[in-house]
């Protein structure tokens, strides 16, 4: 099951798909998968499209890519290894933001994106129960100033004393919230209560919490979970990014369901923004909560 879920978070974190076309006369499209982060450094994928069941993705060596700030140049993405290409740019937020692929013999691929602000959110740690060191139930509580851009909550237990993510850590599965604006598509039927026993608790729901509140408001309310999720991101998409999540987790929930034949029906498309291509352009940030106290070697 674990291992299930981190294959879940790595097709939201930085894949595509598109529907299935069995016939002979497969018509090859240019693939793009392109985040902007607050990072120094900005990455994007680009290979070509396959047939169905050819797993393996080829490499564009000769391309153009341009990105622009409020149709300002900002810079061109150059070569790194095999499908990488890379801006040294760091986004502001609030910007709009322009991506532009030449590729020889096909039409100009564009997309555009706006930079997120962060989650205006902030611990409300009276209220915090449980202990997350002994793999337990836990609660924690926070506050959301006025936003109304939907985000996304998801927890992450550290299993070592770095001070970043790495493969060794863990995406939980298991999460649950009060908040009154959450988006509820990805409930498991379970309560939390059901996992530890207890009363009053959250409905579970698999891996990560949407959340798209409304203009103005404020909001009190609580994430729980079991483990020790000592890392708790809200993820601030644009809404470029926020559509492309939650379609390709849609899609990824129709077909974890092995037993169940009607999946091969299914119709539903992933969300892309790219026009002449494939795939997303979007843009995040992240506030995250550390809660390292909570670890064994502290």
């Amino acid at each position: 099951m674990r291992f299930f879920c981190f294959l879940m978070f790595l097709f939201l974190m930085a894949s595509c798909t598109e529907k299935i076309d069995f016939s002979p006369y497969h018509q090859r499209k240019i693939v793009i998968n392109c985040v902007l982060t607050p990072e120094s450094i900005q990455k994007l994928s680009l290979t070509y499209s396959n047939v169905a069941g050819n797993f393996y993705y080829e490499k564009i060596a000769d391309a153009t890519i341009s990105l622009f700030a409020d149709e300002q140049y900002v810079g061109s993405f150059e070569k790194g290894n095999y499908d990488v290409w890379e801006l040294i740019y760091e986004p502001v937020t609030g910007q709009r933001y322009r991506l532009t692929v030449e590729v020889p013999g096909f039409p100009l691929i564009e997309a555009t994106t706006t930079m997120p602000y962060n989650v205006p959110v902030v611990k409300d740690s009276e209220k915090d129960y449980g202990d997350m060191e002994k793999d337990v139930f836990w609660r924690k509580n926070y506050v959301q100033n006025e936003y109304s851009v939907p985000y996304w909550i998801f927890i992450m237990s550290k299993m070592d004393e770095s001070d970043y993510i790495t493969s060794r850590d863990r995406l939980e599965n298991s999460l649950g919230t009060n908040h009154p604006a959450c988006d509820r598509f990805n409930l498991s039927g379970k309560s939390m209560s059901e996992r530890v026993h207890n009363n009053d608790l959250t409905m579970e729901q698999h891996v990560y919490l949407r959340i798209h509140p409304e203009v103005g408001e404020e909001y009190s309310f609580c994430v729980e979970g079991v483990g020790n999720g000592s890392w708790i991101f809200f993820r601030a998409s644009s809404e470029e990014y926020d559509k492309y999540l939650k379609t390709s987790f849609q899609k990824m929930l129709v077909y974890s369901s092995f037993d169940d034949p009607s999946q091969w029906f299914d119709e539903s498309v992933v969300y892309s923004n790219i026009t002449n291509g494939l795939c997303i352009f979007g843009a995040y940030s992240d506030v995250v909560f550390k809660y390292k106290e909570d670890l064994p070697w502290n």
